[in-house]
């Protein structure tokens, strides 16, 4: 996807002059020319020594950029990203409402803000299974938050600003939507665990499917 259709799918969900914050590795800044003309662009290497990072292994610029995009007002990524994948899954760890993340690929550009059971190509986005009720029991089929229309307005119209219904801008969702004060979504989370007489050391796991792997019959059935 070029820059210029970048800006004209997203530019209605940023304040003028806003600043923002480029996650990439096109080397060449030119390339988002389209949003250096209304906004006040920042990469990574703007902080390389603010922020110590010429200390750190190249390794973890990544890691660094997924807690910077974690935690911004709107995240927009990449369709078929798994960079993006896990900015938008972590951004749900920390309760961030759906409405805040988008997909810059136009037909796609609301796909968070709507709940849907993982189908498909499962890598091609993200799902709020990913973070909803994950130290629950319960089998989580819906969000805790309406499905609806974005803040910019209807797909079709995406022109136009309008209002829309009060969203709260920050949910806890550990376990099915309860406070974080009442669920352990982030620390000290206790995974749930089965209890089963067969020695799992015995069983065999090939590339390949032996005879053991076709004789196999599950102990859970």
């Amino acid at each position: 996807i070029s820059a210029e259709e970048w800006y004209k799918t997203t530019n209605k969900l940023w304040k003028p002059d806003e600043l923002l914050y480029i996650a990439t590795d096109e080397r060449n800044h030119k390339f988002f020319e389209p949003f250096a003309k209304h906004y006040e662009l920042r990469y990574l290497e703007n902080y390389t020594k603010e922020a110590g990072l010429d200390k750190l292994d190249r390794a973890l610029m990544g890691m660094v950029e997924i807690v910077v995009c974690s935690s911004a007002r709107l995240f927009v990524g990449t369709w078929h990203s798994t960079f993006s994948g896990y900015i938008t899954r972590l951004r749900g760890y920390y309760g961030r409402s759906k409405m805040t993340s988008y997909y810059s690929f136009r037909p796609r550009i609301f796909s968070m803000h709507k709940w849907q059971f993982p189908s498909g190509n499962y890598a091609a986005r993200e799902w709020q299974s990913a973070w909803l009720g994950i130290d629950g029991d319960e089998y989580i089929t819906q969000d805790i938050e309406p499905n609806g229309k974005s803040p910019i307005g209807p797909f079709d119209d995406i022109k136009l600003l309008k209002g829309s219904p009060p969203r709260p801008d920050h949910l806890a969702r550990g376990k099915s939507g309860l406070p974080m004060a009442e669920t352990p979504a982030l620390i000290g989370a206790q995974r749930g665990t089965v209890e089963c007489d067969v020695d799992v050391n015995q069983l065999a796991y090939w590339n390949k499917q032996g005879t053991r792997d076709r004789d196999f019959v599950s102990p859970f059935r």
